[in-house]
């Protein structure tokens, strides 16, 4: 199985829009449902294994960049871990077959078919998302909706054209422009390879030895490669650790200032720690040690008579003897 291949380079631009939004996919890896348009959604396709048995249903996966290649496919989230479900067992499920082999890059950059797990799928991933961003900056370079260059890229700012803003990872100089700061604070950046790779797809013919920023100016352009770019990130970017709803609402819990009767707030108490009174912080009623005595108290609140005067044996603490009234 070969990888698909990518009609980026040279494409209008109704050919690089990917999907159209509005249709559900589920993710192999976690099982939710999501639009086929989500930018962190990506399309893997099925087909057999170069040399392999038939009969043992062997099958290589690949990743569709585009979203549109031809053959039985699955999608995923790009995060670690959906990648590592999805190489456990979601791929084989999705694929009804056995699932052994990623055809992606290895660690030197050569494509190979490699064994299936989440680290050769997103190797797979960013390879396949860096071609698309090369290819997406190549056909802007083509049909002239790109600025190259400081100057150019300041201008095609104040005219309201700069749809994306593009700049080399080793280009501090540019990084630090006011129109590169601007556009991070709006949300119009990304930074993306180096001044030599971002010269290479925007001046093909090397009539730029290093490019630091580059200027989108068609926004169906430049959506789709900040999707790609962000693509990148994410699928090395550790999901956040969630809380189970209980153990949210048991923390939460124990945390709480609640109200006292007097209007005073209660100092929040960790777990483990005994319950405090409500005025002297001593331990209250449940706390104390069990030789701890309490005044009694009567009817009426007042202290209770001695034992002896209670009247007849049995009676209750504070109720009055027979015939009192």
């Amino acid at each position: 199985m070969s990888e698909p291949v990518m009609h980026d380079e040279g494409a209008t631009e109704e050919e690089v829009l990917g999907p159209p939004p509005g249709r559900l996919r589920t993710c192999i890896g976690c099982a939710e449902r999501v639009d086929i348009a989500s930018p962190d959604l990506v399309r893997v396709v099925f087909g057999p294994v170069d040399g392999g048995d038939p009969a043992k249903k062997q099958l290589a996966v690949a990743v569709d960049g585009k979203g549109g290649g031809a053959g039985r496919g699955a999608h995923l989230h790009a995060r670690p871990g959906c990648l590592e479900k999805a190489a456990q067992k979601g791929l084989s499920r999705a694929a009804k077959g056995n699932v052994t082999t990623v055809m992606g890059p290895n660690e030197a950059g050569e494509i190979l078919a490699q064994p299936a797990s989440a680290e050769a799928l997103a190797r797979a991933i960013e390879a396949s998302m860096n071609r698309r961003v090369t290819g997406l900056l190549i056909t802007a370079a083509r049909t002239r909706q790109l600025a190259i260059g400081a100057d150019a890229v300041s201008g095609a700012d104040q005219r309201g054209d700069a749809a994306l803003i593009v700049v080399a990872r080793d280009a501090a100089a540019s990084a630090d422009l006011s129109v590169v700061r601007n556009a991070v604070s709006e949300g119009r950046a990304v930074a993306w390879g180096t001044k030599e790779t971002l010269a290479a797809a925007v001046s093909p013919g090397g009539r730029e030895a290093g490019v630091g920023v580059v200027a989108i100016t068609s926004r169906s352009l430049a959506i789709p490669l900040r999707d790609a770019v962000q693509m990148t990130i994410s699928v090395r970017s550790p999901a956040p650790a969630r809380q189970s709803g209980g153990a949210a609402r048991k923390k939460e819990a124990r945390t709480d200032e609640r109200p006292k009767p007097d209007g005073a707030t209660m100092t929040p108490r960790t777990a483990g720690e005994p319950r405090r009174g409500p005025s002297s912080g001593a331990p209250s009623g449940r706390s104390q040690s069990k030789g701890a005595s309490r005044p009694e108290r009567g009817r009426s609140g007042g202290a209770a008579p001695p034992r002896n005067e209670r009247g007849r044996q049995g009676q209750s603490v504070g109720r009055p003897p027979r015939g009192e009234f």
